[in-house]
């Protein structure tokens, strides 16, 4: 009935009001975690990306990972041809572990940061599942300075939690069509500079998924962006425009500073290859198809725009 319902969904999401949306994805959350049980704060997923554990109510990675088994399969392919065994990656926004543990599984040293303590726990609970030795974890967010900072705990997305910036209202910038059910739950979170957490590590592969605070991180982390080889990070012009306060394009020129070529992973599936010179014409491709995965190169992939 879930899976009907779900489809059903995903076909009239389009035409529905967003006040709509919200009320339907959060009785979908509810329901869904009063059928796996309410002392089931979890339920595990095996997979392509691994052995699991996902939040029973999140309806977005969670049920994804549930339901079909894998997430982001062609971008895991492709990080793992950028990677080698005696690689070092660093995830900023690991959440679960669904492209941690797979990259685990061939990189020499992971580094998993995750900023929201419940996910945290998972996230610990699924390297023991995986029986990895090569991850080290660490709970706290990436930012310009070192304190704490208000942090918004999302259920039916948890992957949309993040920090609470004053000029951003809780639910401006997610998004009904984020799957932000509600007004998340507000904690008190450690924030660290990359750069002084880390003094001296090179990672050869940077991931950066933060909901938009991406740009908040940047000037605490230069440092190790001018070491790292390959740079994957999430831009989405809704959350550029509401949570960054800038265009994509400056966006585009701001995270890709350094690097010469970079590959846009759409949503849609297609993927296609731009050199520096035009990393404007990127930003306009991000606008246009709604923002996606922007994997940043110092050197050309070689490969062949789909």
């Amino acid at each position: 009935m879930l899976r009907a319902l779900s489809r059903l969904y995903s076909y009239v999401r389009p035409i529905l009001p967003g006040a709509l949306r919200v009320r339907i994805v959060g009785s979908f959350s509810a329901v869904r975690a009063r059928l796996i049980g309410r002392f089931a704060p979890a339920v595990l997923a095996v997979g392509y990306n691994g052995a699991l554990l996902v939040p029973s109510r999140d309806v977005a990675l969670g049920w994804h990972l549930a339901e079909y088994g894998e997430y982001g399969k062609d971008q895991v392919t492709f990080l793992k041809s950028r990677i080698r065994a005696e690689s070092q990656v660093l995830i900023v926004g690991a959440h679960v572990g669904a492209l941690l543990v797979p990259l685990a599984k061939v990189a020499g040293r992971v580094v998993g940061i995750e900023a929201n303590p419940d996910t945290f726990r998972l996230l610990e609970m699924n390297v023991k599942l995986n029986s990895l030795t090569n991850v080290e974890l660490c709970n706290f967010a990436a930012g310009d300075r070192s304190g704490e900072v208000d942090f918004l705990m999302a259920e039916a997305n948890s992957g949309a939690s993040r920090l609470s910036l004053s000029h951003v209202r809780d639910r401006t910038g997610w998004d009904a069509s984020a799957w932000v059910a509600k007004a998340p739950s507000k904690v008190r979170v450690a924030m660290r500079k990359l750069d002084e957490a880390f003094p001296d590590r090179a990672f050869d592969l940077v991931v950066m998924d933060i909901e938009g605070t991406e740009l908040a991180a940047l000037p605490g982390m230069k440092d190790i962006l001018a070491r790292a080889e390959t740079f994957q990070v999430e831009i989405l012009p809704l959350y550029m425009k509401k949570i960054a306060r800038t265009s994509t394009a400056e966006a585009v020129q701001r995270l890709g500073a350094g690097f010469n070529s970079a590959i846009y992973m759409a949503h849609y599936g297609k993927r296609i290859e731009f050199s520096r010179a035009r990393f404007n014409q990127l930003a306009a491709e991000i606008d246009r198809t709604g923002g996606g995965d922007v994997i940043f190169l110092r050197g050309a992939s070689n490969a062949i725009a789909a």
